[in-house]
């Protein structure tokens, strides 16, 4: 089923057509008969205008043809109402189609707003972990400035011990000379 126009349009032609014939019930079949051609007319018109398959639903719509010769006023009247009633059911019929079509669209509507949120918020997220991305390096970053100014700190402690341990050595060194120097004066 395609249609050319949109489902809210049909649906509003169609319940005008609809009351039409609801009007025609009201009337004599002597009366309605050529006024119900002319609506039939009409809704031809707008089949063609509205579905591509426009020759199945006109089908559809005039159903059986029912020849209203040699029959009474009274069976006249009936087959008259049998038809009108016909029709509006194939109207009402379409109706519900173009109602779930508008239905559907809205879900369908409803879900691409959602799909839209979803998209959203993925980006977000991908925003965020970016953030905590760049964060995480700029700690690693610290951490290893931080580091190299400790391994610095560490030279300079380490070329302090070894002066120090220098130190101590020549002062053990000259400590030791005394001593050999003062127990040679003892020994004297």
């Amino acid at each position: 089923m395609g249609i050319k126009i949109k489902p809210e349009v049909i649906s509003e032609k169609v319940e005008g057509y609809i009351k039409q014939l609801e009007e025609l019930k009201k009337i004599s079949y002597s009366q309605g008969n050529d006024k119900m051609y002319s609506v039939d007319a009409n809704i031809k018109s707008f089949l063609i205008v509205a579905f591509d398959d426009f020759k199945e639903r006109n089908r559809d719509y005039h159903g059986i043809a029912i020849a209203f010769s040699g029959m009474s006023p009274q069976q006249e009247q009936e087959f008259y109402i049998i038809d009108l009633n016909s029709r509006i059911r194939t109207l009402k019929a379409w109706k519900g189609e173009m109602e779930l079509i508008i239905e559907t669209s809205k879900d369908s509507s409803k879900i691409e707003g959602i799909k839209e949120q979803i998209v959203e918020k993925e980006l977000e997220s991908k925003r965020r972990e970016k953030v905590v991305e760049t964060k995480f390096y700029g700690a690693v970053m610290e951490l290893l400035d931080l580091q190299r100014n400790m391994l610095k700190d560490k030279e300079g402690n380490t070329k302090s011990l070894i002066t120090l341990q220098k130190v101590v050595q020549e002062l053990k060194e000259k400590v030791n000379r005394i001593l050999k120097e003062v127990a040679q004066t003892v020994s004297k």
